[in-house]
């Protein structure tokens, strides 16, 4: 795509983005494989989307999310595998449609991702 499309396109997925996206939002996301997945926001810059992907899997969305039943897993688990910290652009979080079901606070353990991204001055997913 012509570097001009892109950024006209990037601009439009990120006009979808909820204007009050906060941390702690829980979100269903489209899952590559189909379905949906959930997505806890921790972060939202200027530039990115930090969210923390988990491996739960739904055919729907469903009206609330049980907070303490989401898992990352862990490798051999069968299925898809969370993500503890993915920082995003605006417009790669837009592209995965998310739907906000309801709030919940981030906790210091969920940040530890985020703190190592920070410190390494890592790059975002676009």
């Amino acid at each position: 795509m012509p570097r001009v499309w892109k950024s006209i396109w990037d601009w439009w997925l990120t006009q979808r983005l909820p204007r009050d996206l906060a941390p702690g939002d829980i979100c269903f996301v489209r899952s590559t494989g189909g379905g949906f997945q959930i997505a806890k926001v921790l972060r939202v810059d200027s530039d990115a989307v930090h969210i923390r992907l988990y491996k739960n899997w739904f055919s729907e969305p469903i009206l609330t999310v049980d907070a303490v039943s989401l898992r990352l897993g862990k490798l051999g688990d069968a299925g898809a595998l969370g993500i503890a910290h993915l920082p995003l652009s605006r417009s790669a979080f837009a592209s995965l449609k998310p739907k906000r079901v309801q709030n919940e606070p981030v906790t210091d353990d969920e940040l530890a991702g985020y703190r190592v991204w920070q410190e390494s001055q890592g790059g975002v997913w676009t």
